[in-house]
């Protein structure tokens, strides 16, 4: 696995968790 994709999976999980907090900003972020 490369650091890349690790990356990638820690910034998903944490978008994840954000947009169940903050469904708006996901939203706006897009």
């Amino acid at each position: 696995m490369q650091s890349t994709d690790l990356h990638t999976y820690c910034n998903i999980r944490t978008i994840r968790a954000k947009s169940r907090e903050n469904p708006r900003e996901e939203q706006h972020d897009v």
